[in-house]
């Protein structure tokens, strides 16, 4: 009775092949499920700023169509390893066209939230004092 058996090149290639569409299946899925947070209303986002305890002038608020861009420069590396510390990933939204709400928190801080079609996708906080970007609370 034999245990083994020869494997040829060409079956050796397919199973590589497909161990490799398997891996980048489970990365797709993987990457894919980002939580989503409803930001569709002003009263939506204020409510989940209040949650990462955010206090912010909620009569006071600026926004902007921004596009996410499809390929992304040293900052936006930067900025995306700060959404990335609180569960977002930019990655996902390359191309799109979301809205960024900016909220004045206090006179030294502002509080930035991305939204994509009435989702949340990022969020930071900006400090002008020492010019620097915070994620908010990691989950």
């Amino acid at each position: 009775m034999k245990l083994y058996g020869t494997i040829t090149k060409r079956t050796l290639y397919i199973i590589i092949a497909v161990l490799l569409m398997v891996l980048f299946i489970i990365c797709k899925v993987h990457s894919s499920t980002q939580r989503l947070i409803d930001g569709s209303t002003h009263k939506k986002r204020i409510i989940y700023l209040n949650s990462q305890k955010l206090m912010v002038d909620e009569n006071r608020f600026t926004s902007k169509e921004i596009v996410i861009p499809t390929e992304f420069d040293a900052l936006y590396k930067s900025y995306n390893s700060v959404l990335r510390k609180s569960g977002f990933d930019l990655r996902l939204y390359k191309g799109k066209t979301a809205t960024l709400y900016s909220y004045p928190l206090g006179e030294e801080s502002r509080v930035e939230l991305l939204v994509y079609k009435g989702s949340i996708i990022g969020g930071s906080v900006y400090n002008f004092k020492e010019k620097q970007l915070y994620p908010f609370k990691e989950n």
